[in-house]
């Protein structure tokens, strides 16, 4: 995908800090979690803040919606939202857009599909990882490729289109994803640009 490309190791601190902290970030909770359930020999998710339905609501759990969106079930759900989803996606997104917008965008779709998540999934469900934000992100680029086409290549739009319809097909095959994470992750991350991002060129060039 050509629109990810041009960017190296050595240029992400200086083009996408917002993003190479998140993924430093993410990277040590998972550590802590991997310590955690070593040294006391149960499950980590319940006690470092995954989403559960009557935590949050019937016991006021709500700092859970923040802190979900930190953890993940294993290392592979780990690679796959640093190295791909934060690395790849995100670090594309805050180049284009400039770190405050991208900060605006994560976290606001992070807070968004995570309540969305407790208030819409099963009593019996727990969910963690940041794919809501993730797909936040791809929601904000999907919005872009239409409304800011002059911020991107027509190979990018046709590629982030491509990757959305297919992370789509992805999440309602594999029984394990969260769907209402995704999709309203995916859903805010359209409202959340279209609040945030000028559909005037000359504007964001202005403010950017």
């Amino acid at each position: 995908m050509n629109f990810t490309s041009g960017i190296s190791i050595k240029k992400l601190w200086s083009d996408a800090p917002f993003t190479t902290i998140m993924a430093l970030i993410n990277v040590l909770i998972f550590l802590i979690q991997v310590i955690f359930e070593q040294m006391k020999g149960y499950p980590y998710i319940e006690t470092l803040g995954a989403i559960q339905k009557t935590l949050v609501f019937e016991y006021g759990e709500y700092y859970r919606i923040f802190t979900s969106a930190f953890l993940h079930a294993d290392i592979l759900h780990l690679l796959f939202n640093v190295g791909f989803g934060l690395l790849i996606i995100t670090s594309f997104l805050e180049r284009k857009l400039g770190t405050l917008r991208t900060v605006i965008i994560y976290f606001t779709t992070l807070l968004l599909s995570g309540l969305a998540v407790a208030g819409l999934s099963p009593v019996n469900i727990w969910t963690l990882g940041a794919s809501g934000a993730i797909f936040g992100v791809l929601g904000a680029m999907l919005w872009m490729s239409f409304f800011r086409r002059d911020l991107l290549t027509d190979h990018d739009i046709r590629s982030i289109r491509t990757l959305i319809i297919y992370n789509v097909v992805i999440t309602l095959l594999i029984s394990n994803i969260s769907n209402v994470g995704h999709f309203s992750g995916l859903v805010a991350g359209f409202l959340v640009a279209f609040l945030f991002i000028p559909r005037d060129k000359a504007e964001y060039e202005i403010y950017h």
